[in-house]
C-alpha cells in the first residue's frame, strides 16, 4: 500500500513535466561564456507563433531537457540618447568683471547667431584672468555638464567653482554654486576632477567663477558642454498585417494581429498619391466583442519635388482585432487597398544558464502556464536605474535558425489530459488516504477496547 501511495504521489511531477515537443518551435542559443545569465532580444518570427499575448509559451531548455528559470527585462517607453560634446567659446574675465568693474561685454548679432566680445576698459590695466564667459547661444538646446582643459598640462590647483547662466549677460542664475575642480601630479600619476554637472539647463550665456573670490592663477584653454539627453523612440519591430475582411461599400477593413505581438504603434500606407482621407480606428479583444473606438486621424500620402511624406505613426493598444473606417466623402480611398503595418518593442528574455549547453529556446504551445519569474527575482541586486551594476552578470547570446519540434498542433487549444490525468490520480490518493486512516482509527478502537490487562 505504501509503495503504491509513493508512486501515486510521484505521478502528477512526472505528469507535468515539460518538454521540448511539447511546443511547436525550437531554436538553438548560442551563449556568450563567463556569465551565469544569458540575454536573448527575441525577433519577429517568435511573435507570430506565440499564442498568448502574456509571452507564456516561451521556455529555455539546457541539453539535458530541464526547463531553466527565465525572466524578461522591462521594455521601455522612451530612451534617451547621448548628444556629443560641444566645444564653445570661452572668454576670459578678470575678477572684477564678476561684481561690476572695467570689463567692456559687447553683443553682436549676425546671421549665423550671437557672438561676444570682451575687452578690457581702457582706464584698467590687463588682470589675471580668474572669471570666464561662456558664449552657448549656438546649441539652442539645454546642457547638463561642462567639461574644463587646462591651459597649461602641467598646471596644479584646487578650488570650487561657480556656474551661473544667463540669456541676456545682466540677470543670472546659479547652476553650482560650489563645485569641486582639481588637478594634481605626482610623478608619472595624474589626478583630475575637471567636469561639472547640473540639471539640464537651458541658457545663452554661462559665467565662471571661484566660489571663494580668490585668483587660483590657472588659465583653461578650452571649454565643452555635454547636451542633454535627447529623448527618442526605442527601436521597434514592424510587421504588415493583410486585412481578413474588407467591407468596400463602408470603407471597413479589418485585420487580425498576432497573439503574441504587442503592438503598441500603426502605420497606415495608402495605394495612390496625393490621397488624403480621415479614418478612425476601432479594436476588440475578439470576434464576439464590441467594437471601441481607440482614434481618429487624417491619412495622408502626398509627393512632392523633394520627396514623398505620409502620415507619422499612430499610437494604438495591443488587441485581437484592429479595423480602419475611412470617410468616404470627397472620394474617399480611391482605389486600391490600404496597407498596414503593426510595430512593438521586442522583449528581452533573460535566463539562468543553469546546467550544460547548448541551450534551446522552445515556443508555441496553446496549453502552456506562465513560467517566467520578475526579473528582479532571477537576477540579484537588478535595478533599472543600476544596469552597469547587473551588466556583468548578464552576457548576450544570439538564436539561431528555428526548427519545427511539436508543429503547429502545438498552436491549437487542445483537451488537456494532463489535468484530469492529475486530478484522478490527487483523487485516488484522497481516497488511499481515507482508508488508511480509517484503517488506523480501527486498530486503536479494537486496542483501546480490549479487556486484556496491560503488560
Amino acid at each position: 500500500m505504501k509503495r503504491l501511495l509513493s508512486l501515486l504521489l510521484l505521478t502528477p511531477v512526472l505528469v507535468w513535466a515539460e518538454s521540448q515537443t511539447d511546443y511547436a518551435y525550437v531554436a538553438p542559443i548560442t551563449a556568450s561564456a563567463g556569465t551565469p545569465f544569458q540575454r536573448i532580444a527575441l525577433p519577429s518570427p517568435v511573435y507570430g507563433t506565440l499564442t498568448h499575448g502574456d509571452m507564456r509559451d516561451l521556455r529555455v531548455f539546457n541539453a539535458t531537457g530541464e526547463v531553466v528559470p527565465h525572466a524578461f527585462e522591462p521594455r521601455p517607453a522612451t530612451q534617451l540618447d547621448s548628444v556629443a560634446m560641444r566645444e564653445v567659446p570661452l572668454f576670459p574675465l578678470p575678477h572684477s568683471t564678476t561684481t561690476g568693474g572695467g570689463i567692456a561685454v559687447q553683443v553682436e548679432r549676425r546671421g549665423d547667431g550671437t557672438v561676444v566680445n570682451v575687452r578690457e576698459s581702457a582706464e584698467r590695466g590687463m588682470a589675471s584672468s580668474d572669471a570666464w564667459l561662456l558664449d552657448a547661444s549656438q546649441l539652442k538646446q539645454g546642457v547638463r555638464a561642462l567639461e574644463l582643459v587646462p591651459a597649461d598640462a602641467k598646471a596644479q590647483f584646487a578650488g570650487r567653482m561657480r556656474v551661473e547662466g544667463s540669456d541676456d549677460l545682466e540677470h543670472w542664475r546659479v547652476l553650482a554654486g560650489s563645485a569641486p575642480l582639481l588637478v594634481a601630479h605626482a610623478g608619472a600619476q595624474s589626478l583630475a576632477r575637471l567636469r561639472i554637472e547640473w540639471p539640464a539647463t537651458e541658457a545663452k550665456y554661462w559665467r565662471l567663477s571661484w566660489a571663494d573670490g580668490a585668483a587660483h592663477g590657472v588659465a583653461f584653454g578650452s571649454a565643452r558642454f555635454e547636451p542633454a539627453q535627447v529623448a527618442s523612440e526605442p527601436a521597434r519591430i514592424w510587421q504588415r498585417i493583410e486585412p481578413i475582411r474588407v467591407n468596400a461599400g463602408e470603407s471597413e477593413y479589418i485585420y487580425a494581429l498576432p497573439p503574441g505581438a504587442p503592438a503598441d504603434r500603426l502605420r497606415i500606407h495608402l495605394s495612390q498619391n496625393n490621397t488624403v482621407v480621415p479614418v478612425t480606428v476601432l479594436a476588440r479583444a475578439g470576434n464576439e466583442r464590441d467594437w471601441r473606438i481607440i482614434g481618429s486621424h487624417v491619412a495622408y500620402r502626398l509627393v512632392q519635388s523633394n520627396g514623398e511624406f505620409e502620415n507619422p505613426d499612430l499610437p494604438v493598444n495591443a488587441s485581437q482585432q484592429l479595423m480602419l473606417r475611412f470617410d468616404t466623402r470627397g472620394g474617399g480611398l480611391g482605389s486600391g487597398t490600404p496597407m498596414l503595418e503593426i510595430g512593438w518593442v521586442p522583449h528581452t528574455l533573460v535566463f539562468a544558464a543553469r546546467g550544460s549547453g547548448p541551450f534551446v529556446l522552445a515556443y508555441g504551445n496553446a496549453q502552456a502556464r506562465t513560467a517566467a519569474y520578475p526579473i528582479a527575482s532571477l537576477v540579484p541586486g537588478y535595478s533599472e536605474r543600476e544596469v552597469e551594476a547587473t551588466r556583468e552578470l548578464i552576457g548576450n547570446a544570439t538564436l539561431g535558425v528555428p526548427a519545427q519540434s511539436g508543429g503547429d498542433a502545438r498552436l491549437r487549444p487542445q483537451t488537456d489530459f494532463r489535468r484530469w490525468i492529475l486530478w484522478s490520480v490527487l483523487g485516488i490518493a484522497v481516497v488511499l488516504l481515507g482508508t488508511m486512516a480509517y484503517r488506523l482509527w480501527r486498530q486503536m478502537g479494537s486496542g483501546t477496547t480490549s479487556d486484556k490487562p496491560p503488560r
